[in-house]
Parts: structure tokens; sequence; C-alpha cells
């Protein structure tokens, strides 16, 4: 579009100043109403009094395309320029073509680069963590011993055995002849759940399964600290280093957790480790397997909710060294990672989340309890989902609730219970060897049996011992071995150690930083289409000029002004021919 410029004549402006008149303000309206007549057409329209005035929206976009044009001329994004300023079509053609794919290619990078960001990755970092007298110094973790055959043959007066459970069990699920096959499978599934030591503990009770457990007195038969003192190893008794707690679990009966009192031994020493030797005296066992069920933790019977899969077996008639390695693990929370501060909350761990959980849910959907872990006194007199009633169909329903709630609550209690976002790890390393052997039981017996508690039960133990060394009758032998498999059928020898003081640390940490998104997004940018940090202030000043310029053409006081003089004037008011003709 072509834009007329108007100027006075010479004549006119030498008339006004020799005159010393001002120059009329009528001259300009009619000298200018020939270019209004030519930009008419869609730029101007006719008022009253045969002026013309800009339309307002025109005057918008013509300001808004010039500040626009004078943006892409000057901008610093690579080819906008040569776009605006190439001469040929075909120049023109080809560098918009490639200001498209260069800005297409720069934004599916971003987009990727973005799209990787919020998928929120962590990479897992696993180094030693430097040793400094003040910082972390790993110690020995809470023991949990529970007796991995846990039940007698001979219960207390009034107390049914295993055995008599079991029976009374299958006779009260014994299917008739005219059971349907959907029938027998039910029951099928709830003598699965009945015939367990949980289900069986449920039936009995606290107290009786109590008096079943091993006890305190008998249980440990010697205690030992390892400590590093100086440049030496050094063997302290436990007694006032050690506190010993009773738990009662539902899988183990009585367990007790041993706590090693770092702060008990003199300063500048170090505890390395802690030997055990436990007498697991069961006569009549109603299982193949004896000895112990460990489960190393932070929180003990607490975190020993699924301590009958996490635990680790130690078989009696072993000697048996358990070598410890600290590992601290350090999570992101979200959005990295699903984890959750166990301190400040009222579970002490996952394990022990999973639990209450569990309880909760089965509780709510088969209105009936389930011990907790650790069992509380006050669990004694509830109405247990196992056990036994009088009408066997609401005994099956129940069972078969609570199987089912279990498995359909899986999910919902693996979501509300999240890993911990820093915990200390043991990965462990098992070793055993039999123990004791033949020569080695007259001073075992006097280490770790003479003047116990329990020595009354070992008494044809002693009489073996005396008889082989008075004596080498056949038949001593016999008792001698006799002698020797009772005690390895009772006793382990466990030793729990630190193998050094070196710290490893296994973190997950951020892959991308939101500083490193931006500078990887920068560089993406800045390569396919110059896109730099200057376009946003080049964009900025845009947005100001453009403001600038609409608000002066929504006030347009001078245009006003004369368009209404204008709009009163006649041209034939002055001679414009006389002073054309001067």
């Amino acid at each position: 579009m072509s834009t007329s410029v108007f100027t006075w004549p010479p004549s006119v402006i030498h008339h006004h100043k020799v005159m010393g008149s001002p120059m009329p303000y009528a001259d300009a309206c009619c000298l200018m109403k020939p270019i209004d007549s030519k930009l008419e057409a869609g730029v101007l329209h006719p008022t009253e009094g045969g002026n013309a005035t800009p339309k307002a929206d025109t005057r918008e976009r013509m300001a808004l395309r010039e500040e626009v044009r004078r943006f892409c001329e000057t901008s610093s994004i690579k080819g906008v320029p040569r776009v605006i300023s190439s001469d040929g079509f075909s120049l023109k053609t080809f560098w918009s073509l490639a200001v498209i794919g260069l800005f297409g290619v720069a934004g599916f990078q971003a987009y990727q680069l973005v799209t990787s960001f919020l998928m929120y990755p962590v990479v897992t970092s696993f180094y030693e963590k430097p040793f400094h007298p003040m910082s972390f110094i790993p110690r020995i973790p809470i023991m949990t011993i529970c007796n991995q055959n846990p039940i007698v043959s001979q219960p207390p007066r009034g107390v049914p055995s295993l055995k008599d459970y079991y029976q009374t069990v299958n006779e009260l699920l014994a299917c008739n002849d005219d059971c349907s096959p959907d029938e027998i499978e039910r029951r099928r599934s709830a003598l699965r759940s009945l015939t367990s030591e949980n289900a069986y503990f449920q039936n009995i009770g606290l107290n009786a399964a109590q008096s079943m457990g091993i006890t305190n007195e008998t249980l440990f038969a010697h205690c030992e600290i390892i400590a590093f003192a100086a440049v030496e190893e050094v063997r302290v008794p436990c007694a006032d280093l050690v506190r010993v707690e009773q738990h009662f679990l539902k899988y183990f009966f009585n367990c007790y957790d041993i706590v090693v009192l770092s702060d008990a031994l003199p300063s500048g020493s170090i505890i390395l480790g802690v030997e055990v030797v436990l007498n697991f005296a069961n006569p009549g066992s109603t299982r193949l397997t004896s000895g112990a069920r460990i489960f190393l933790s932070e929180q003990g019977a607490l975190s020993a909710a699924l301590m009958p899969v996490q635990g680790t077996i130690i078989p009696a008639g072993n000697d048996v060294c358990v070598n410890l390695h600290p590992t601290l693990r350090e999570r992101e929370k979200a959005p990295y990672g699903d984890c959750t501060n166990y301190s400040g909350s009222t579970f002490v761990s996952q394990y022990h989340c999973f639990d209450k959980c569990f309880d909760d849910h089965i509780k709510r959907d088969c209105n009936c309890v389930e011990p907790s872990t650790p069992v509380l006194s006050t669990d004694d007199e509830a109405e247990y989902c196992l056990k036994l009633q009088a009408s066997t169909d609401r005994l099956i329903d129940i069972v078969l609730c609570r199987e089912g709630s279990l498995n359909k609550r899986l999910a919902t209690c693996l979501d509300e219970c999240l890993l911990p976002c820093e915990e200390t790890q043991g990965n462990i390393g098992v070793h055993m060897s039999t123990w004791p052997s033949m020569n080695q039981l007259p001073a075992f017996y006097e280490s770790f049996i003479q003047n116990k508690s329990f020595e009354s039960s070992y008494l044809d133990v002693k009489k073996a011992i005396d008889v082989a060394a008075s004596t080498n009758a056949k038949e001593s032998f016999v008792q001698l071995d006799n002698a020797l498999r009772r005690v390895r059928d009772n006793f382990v020898r466990m030793t729990i150690k630190l193998t050094d003081h070196r710290v490893f640390l296994l973190k997950d940490i951020k892959k991308i930083h939101l500083s490193e998104l931006g500078s990887q997004l920068g560089g993406a940018l800045n390569l396919w289409s110059g896109v730099t940090i200057i376009v946003v202030l080049e964009l900025a000043e845009l947005v100001y000029r453009l403001m600038r310029r609409m608000s002066v053409l929504e006030k347009p006081a001078t245009a006003a002004t004369s368009t209404q003089h204008c709009a009163t004037c006649k041209c034939t008011d002055y001679p414009l021919d006389n002073h054309a003709q001067a």
C-alpha cells in the first residue's frame, strides 16, 4: 500500500512569512482532500463535512504488522531475517521451509527432554562413605531370635497337643459323600489355613502358648561381646552390655530381642560383634528341623511381621558365623520415588505397616481379628479368625474370607506401606560347621551346661561323659554318641560379627536436575534455531513497543482536533489559488 506525504507549497509558506500571519488550518484540510480520496479505499472512511479518518482496527493492524516485521528483520533467530530480506520467491520459499524444519527439530528435541525429565528418573549409586570419627559408625542391629520348632509334643495340662488339634480340625471339616465338588474345594482351602502354627496358637490362647515357648533362663547358655580396644580384640561377658526383651510372635511363640548397648563400653572401644550359645531344649518336637530363626533389623520384633519369609534359619548342632556388611540405603521421595519416613509415623517399619494394614482389612471384611505382631496381651480375648467354632459353615466362611482378604488387599497394602527413605541394610554372609565334636563334648558340658538352670535336663550327657572317662567299654562309646546327638539337637553357637567399619552407601540420585534440563534445552534450541535468552528479551521489547503504539492510537488528541476543525470549515474561505499563483 502506497503512502502519500503532504507538504506545503513554497509560495504558501513565503506568503505567510511575509504577511506575518499564521498558516490557516483550513488550508491543510483542503489540501489533504485529494490525498484522502486516494486513501479512501479500505484505509479511510468518509465522515461528516467530507473529511476522512483512519479506522481504529485498521490502524491497530497496521501497527502490529509494522512491529512484527521489524522484529523479524532484526531477530537473532536463525533464518527468520533471511525470510524477510530475500528478494526472489525461490529464496523466500527455501528459507521459509528451512526455518520451519529447524523449528520442528528443535521442538521435537525439547519435547523429548521435557518428557524425560517429567518421568523423574533416578540412578542408584554405590560407593564407600568416607569415615569420620563423628560420622555414622556401624552398629550391631537388633537380633530377634525365635525357636524354629516352638510346639512341644507334650503341652501343659489342659492344652491340646498339636496332634490332637489337627485331628479335631480334620474331623470338623470331614466331608460326607453328598458333598459337591465346590464344597470339597472349600473345605480343602479351609483345612490348609487351619493346620498351621498360627491357627494352633489362636485356638489355645496366649497364656498357654507362652508357657510352651522357650524361656529366657533356658535359652541363653552363653553370651559374649566381641570388642575392639586399642589394637587388639577382646571378649567381654554380656552382663550389662546387652538388653534382652521378650516378645510373642504368632508363628514362633516366645521370641527374644538382643539389643547391644554400644554406649556401655569404655571410651575408645568399638563393638565388633556378639557371640551366643543358644539352648533350644525341646524334647519330642513336632518338626523335622530344629534350631533358631533370626531376624536382623533396626526395630527388632516390630519388624518381624514377615519373619517366616525374611528370617534366616540357623540349624541346631552347628557353629554359625554371620558376617554382617552394613549398607546405608537412601531413597528419593516423590515424584522421583516412593518412600516415606517411619521415624514420625505410627509404624516403626514397612513390615509393621504391612501387618497392621492386613489386620485392619481383615477386621473390616470378615468381622474377626488377626493376631498382631508382636501379639499383645489384650488380644487374647479377641475373636480370632482361625478359632474353631461349632458351626462348620460359618467357620469355613470366615476362614475363606480371611484368605481372600489377604490376597485382595495385597496391592492396597503395598501402596500404603512404602519403603523407608533411609535405612541400614545388613548384607549377611553365613558360614557354618558341625559343632561340637565328640572330643569337645566334655569341655562343652563344663562351659555351657554345668551350673546352669537347665543342667537337670542333661544329666544323661554328664553320665555318658563320666562313663567314657572311666572305662573304654564299647557301651560307653554308644552312650557318648547318644549324648553328642542330644547336644547337637538342642544347641547352636552363633557369632554375628561386623566384617569391618567401612560404611557403604547405596543412594538414589536424580538423573536429570532442573539446571541440567535448562542447559540441555538451551543447547538444543540454540543449535537448531538460534533461540537463546536474547530472543526472550526481543519478544519483551516487541510487546513493549506494541503496548506503547496501542496506547497512542487509543488517544489521538491532535487528530481529533484537526478532524473537528476541518469538519466546520470551507475550502472557499481561503484563496488558495492566489497563494498558488504567488
